[in-house]
């Protein structure tokens, strides 16, 4: 089985970049950022452990990837984000909604520093996590919580809460306010057979619809799949690629969470 390099072009940084799901043709390798397609509006402060993660090169700020709130100065997101890039030139926004304008509940900070999985690789995407360490510490409102990790020895199953401020449709751009959308998990035989012509590692899981229409899509990338385990809400996933956005067969492939617990809390704690 041949894994083509997945790269991703980003006109709106200005630089090529390695990261998210594809707005690709079928026999193409090219791989494009990651929004949500078919999903529902997300009210300001709905889901307060959602980020923006945005470049400042052009001196105005441009939402490229999503992460969640982990602690105080903590944030989980996808590594293919950051493997070239300035991250003098990035700032991370909790409490975002609204893209285009100060509302008032945004608390802003740049990058202290970015700790990539290291066995973390731009090829295949195996091993697609990231914790950002931030300079300037979080505080809590009703606009901005933590998501808790994945409890010890949870199965990730059934539905999780995807979301995002990504493109609308394959080829669309990229909106100003979130989205969100319930996804069911497929095991992990039916994610396989679904990417029979790429490699799907242990790392990583899939969720979406066979039919299609609804789905992560570009600059999702990094963003939060939220699962719930007695009545616990926790991170499950990170939107790490996929093929197209919401094609049939081809669901969104995500960063299982549960399989980096060791790593997590060695760099949480």
């Amino acid at each position: 089985m041949n894994t083509p390099l997945v790269v991703v072009l980003m006109p709106v940084l200005g630089y090529a970049t390695t990261g998210g799901r594809t707005s690709a043709t079928p026999d193409s390798t090219t791989w494009g950022p990651i929004k949500i397609v078919g999903g529902e509006s997300v009210s300001p402060g709905e889901l307060p452990y959602m980020v923006s993660i945005q470049d400042t090169r052009w001196g105005s700020a441009e939402h490229f990837c999503g992460g969640s709130v982990y602690d105080y100065t903590t944030i989980i997101s996808a590594a293919h984000c950051f493997s070239m890039i300035d991250l003098e030139l990035v700032q991370v926004v909790a409490g975002e909604h609204d893209c285009s304008k100060d509302e008032g509940f945004e608390q802003v900070s740049t990058i202290k520093k970015i700790i990539l999985h290291p066995d973390f690789n731009d090829q295949t995407y195996m091993n697609d996590i990231a914790i950002i360490k931030l300079m300037k510490p979080l505080h809590y409102t009703d606009h901005v919580q933590p998501l808790r990790l994945p409890p010890s020895g949870v199965k990730v199953e059934g539905e999780c809460l995807v979301s995002g401020w990504g493109a609308l449709e394959e080829n669309g751009q990229h909106v100003n306010t979130p989205k969100k959308l319930e996804v069911p998990i497929w095991s992990r035989e039916d994610c396989s057979n679904s990417y029979n012509d790429y490699v799907i590692y242990e790392s990583m899981m899939c969720a979406g619809y066979e039919e299609g229409g609804k789905d992560a899509c570009h600059r999702d990338s990094g963003g939060p799949l939220a699962c719930e385990s007695d009545e616990t809400t926790y991170l499950g996933g990170v939107v790490s690629w996929g093929y197209g956005c919401a094609r049939p067969f081809r669901p969104s492939i995500y960063t299982d969470l549960t399989f980096f617990e060791d790593w997590l809390m060695q760099h949480t704690s």
